[in-house]
């Protein structure tokens, strides 16, 4: 299978037999919301700098649209937005409000026209929020109307959607439909919501409303992106995904995970580039401080790295045997760890450009696999090639 052009993807053949019966989108867009969304990650903060860069950076790697912040937090997220507008980027920026004409207005005085426009609908938020359930459709309603009337193009958000009720989320997005809105988001606000049943709610918009939908997810029980695919399998068109998964507590949909799954075990296209998504990654790490788990699914450090001898010996004759994606597709590269679990096939593979010279027999890689394990055992670590060859040029040498 090939998509946009990328190598291969080494999925499961049962992906085609299941994706041939649903009603499967050609392309997905990403609506990149790690610098409003992505920011509420506890303690971290972007400058102006940063949020510049980071802008850049989702630029270059093709995000469709970049939502740039939400004007009326404070007066650096003012000038950060007029920054990244100087950029004359490529992307869309969108800029985040709530149902307040305030709001709305703060966002347009900046010269920002595309408007996420946000308001809670279930009733745990009502409470929590002390508003009148009896006025939701009212506020939602006029505050995209007022929208509309100054020239916007807006997307209405009904935040913690999947905690209301079906009649309740009919009844918002009814209101922001009725007021001119031009897009839906469903947002997962607090990812308690399973994929079937954000499916159900998204299948449930499509119903209802003939206009693009959104799906927006986070992680509490690592199901973010499971659940933001659930909504495109659902009709839904864009996604809202952040760098690294960043955001509240446990985070966004991560962005590298949606595009690639999409990809890889739907068919799907997006305007990705696939190979600078490790180094998208990295940046922002570095930018944000929060450190990437080394098993962080497609950029993690780890995803290609294989220290099991029964591995490499596959990987190194038939790598599609151990991975599903070939690591040049996501700009990574494949990497042999020397330790305890190494065999044969690993001091093979890790000396292969030294072997004529090392003119090494069976017996003595045997004898560096041992050796491998035991300082692997004693340092609770890995050996590094350096130390391996030194090791080979000893038995080699006889000394």
């Amino acid at each position: 299978m090939t998509t946009g052009g990328q190598k291969r993807f080494w999925t499961s053949e049962h992906n085609a037999t299941v994706n041939a019966k649903m009603d499967l989108p050609d392309r997905i867009g990403v609506y990149d919301t790690t610098l409003r969304d992505g920011e509420q990650t506890a303690g971290l903060v972007f400058t102006q700098s940063d949020k510049v860069e980071i802008a850049c950076l989702l630029d270059r790697v093709g995000v469709d649209r970049i939502e740039v912040g939400m004007p009326a937090v404070s007066e650096e997220d003012r000038q950060a937005i007029r920054a990244i507008r100087e950029e004359g980027l490529s992307a869309e920026l969108w800029g985040f409000c709530r149902s307040r004409e305030d709001d709305v207005d703060a966002c347009l005085d900046l010269g920002i026209t595309n408007l996420l426009v946000e308001y809670p609908i279930s009733p745990i938020k009502h409470a929590a929020y002390g508003f009148d359930p009896e006025t939701v459709t009212d506020v939602i309603g006029n505050s995209v109307r007022y929208a509309k009337k100054k020239g916007a193009y807006v997307a209405f958000m009904a935040v913690d959607g999947t905690r209301a009720s079906e009649e309740q989320l009919l009844a918002a997005m009814s209101a922001a439909a009725e007021g001119g809105a031009d897009e839906l988001v469903l947002p997962d606000t607090v990812g308690g919501a399973s994929p079937e049943a954000i499916a159900h709610l998204i299948g449930l918009m499509s119903e209802n409303f003939d206009l693009p939908l959104g799906v927006h997810c986070h992680n509490e029980f690592g199901m973010a992106t499971a659940g933001t695919m659930a909504g495109v399998v659902a009709g839904a068109e864009w996604v809202h995904t952040t760098v690294n998964g960043l955001g509240e507590k446990s985070g966004n949909s991560d962005m590298a995970e949606v595009v690639l799954a999409a990809a890889g075990l739907y068919g799907i296209d997006s305007s990705i580039d696939f190979a600078q998504l490790t180094s998208l990654a990295k940046e922002v790490e570095r930018i944000s401080r929060v450190p990437l788990s080394p098993m962080k699914a497609v950029v993690g450090d780890n995803v290609f790295r294989r220290e099991s001898g029964g591995v490499i010996m596959q990987m190194v004759k038939s790598p599609e045997s151990v991975e599903t994606y070939d690591p040049a597709i996501v700009g990574q590269s494949r990497e042999i760890i020397l330790g305890k679990q190494s065999g044969k096939a690993s001091i093979y593979a890790v000396l292969e450009d030294s072997l004529d010279g090392l003119k090494l027999t069976s017996d003595m890689v045997g004898e560096l696999v041992a050796k491998v394990k035991d300082l692997s055992i004693e340092r609770k670590g890995a050996v590094s090639r350096a130390e391996l060859l030194d090791m080979a040029k000893v038995l080699s040498s006889g000394d």
